[in-house]
């Protein structure tokens, strides 16, 4: 519903009331703005200002402040004030159009008297009232295509939400498969870092000792990172745990040769493997 109060010679108030089974949008705020503006531009208005005064929304999107200041938030209604300044402008209806005259409909026509020469304008009502048509029609595919991205965000966050759980889970059983520590060994003191640039890594390093007189060491760089390459890190892990052999180059043709089936050319490591006596 649509109410118009008179507040003085050059100041209107528009009152915008929404029905009951329909709820109001922040973009409803700007839409009416922009109502008032091309009702301004109809009158051929040359000075004037518009100011939302109240609304039914609880706060205005950041973006749309120029809507006014002091605004009342969570009133009944949507309010705005149209101050303009004196013209001469003269408005008057007439059953002339401006194409055909067979095709008769209201009109509007305006004139301004200025330095003694008047201009008339011929606003044509059903052009005006086609093109409010069309603009409903675009503010509803708008509202419309509004609901869908909503729909697209929350499935999209109910996915990084499901991932993000999936991710934290290969996180901690990535940390069961790399040793917190080397421990000393004959004298020999190891230190270890390992930061994974993201949940999981490619990265990777393990110990293995050979009974009492030697002890391995291997260090790993898988190619790529996240989940594929953490994936390779845990086989690379059992590999070198199944073939512990005497001399680091057979440890290497044996993990190579079951690397390369496993993987099919999905991607590789290099590695950095020593045998200390």
């Amino acid at each position: 519903y649509l109410n118009v109060k008179t507040l003085s010679d050059h100041k209107v108030l528009f009152v915008f009331k929404y029905l009951p089974e329909y709820q109001e949008k922040w973009y409803d705020a700007v839409f009416f703005q922009g109502m008032l503006n091309g009702l301004a531009v109809l009158f051929e208005l040359k000075t004037f200002a518009i100011r939302m005064t109240k609304t039914k929304l609880f706060g205005i999107h950041v973006s749309h402040k120029e809507l006014g200041e002091d605004i009342q938030f969570g009133a009944d209604s949507n309010e705005y004030e149209l101050e303009w300044s004196e013209d001469n402008l003269f408005l008057s209806r007439s059953r002339l159009t401006k194409d055909d005259v067979s095709n008769r409909h209201r009109v509007m026509i305006t004139s301004r008297i200025d330095s003694q020469l008047e201009e008339i304008s011929i606003v044509d009502v059903k052009d005006v009232v086609r093109r409010s048509r069309e603009l409903a029609i675009e503010n509803r595919d708008l509202e419309a295509a509004v609901e869908v991205l909503k729909s697209f965000k929350q499935e999209l966050e109910k996915k990084q939400l499901s991932m993000a759980k999936d991710l934290r889970l290969a996180k901690n059983i990535q940390k069961g498969l790399i040793p917190e520590i080397i421990p000393d060994w004959n004298g020999i003191q190891f230190w270890t870092g390992f930061t994974p640039m993201q949940e999981v890594s490619g990265d990777y390093y393990d110990y293995f000792p050979y009974h009492t007189n030697k002890l391995g060491v291997a260090v790993c760089d898988v190619s790529g990172h996240g989940v594929p390459a953490a994936f390779i890190t845990a086989l690379s892990k059992l590999l070198f745990s199944n073939f512990k052999k005497t001399k680091p180059s057979e440890t290497f043709k044996l993990i190579n040769r079951e690397f390369l089936d496993l993987v099919k050319q999905q991607g590789y490591t290099t590695c950095v493997y020593v045998l200390i006596h």
